[in-house]
């Protein structure tokens, strides 16, 4: 991660800490995150208050998050080519991350 990524991600976790639900603690960060003046890349804005909000998570909610992760990256390999839909692995727990973050877009 570059430096300006790095400053988004203190800021988005400093922004959800104290958050008590997994949800509040996303958008939290999100909102910290979604026009940070440093980071232009929306997709680097989306991985800073990802990396906040696991980072403020205890290992239950840090695991859903990288499950629906890991899922989400398979499925954009997939979607652009480069995957096979034998890798993606459905999570225990789902969140909605990328609903989340469209919802908060808009």
């Amino acid at each position: 991660m570059n430096n300006s990524v790095m400053i988004a991600v203190v800021e988005a976790r400093e922004a959800c800490r104290g958050k008590k639900r997994l949800r509040d603690r996303l958008l939290a960060a999100m909102k910290k995150t979604k026009n940070h003046w440093l980071v232009t890349n929306e997709d680097e804005r989306l991985q800073a208050a990802i990396c906040a909000a696991t980072l403020e998570s205890n290992e239950d909610d840090a695991k859903a998050i990288k499950d629906e992760w890991d899922a989400l990256k398979v499925l954009s390999s997939l979607l652009s080519g480069m995957g096979s839909i034998v890798d993606i692995q459905t999570p225990k727990k789902t969140i909605g991350i990328f609903k989340l973050w469209k919802e908060l877009k808009v």
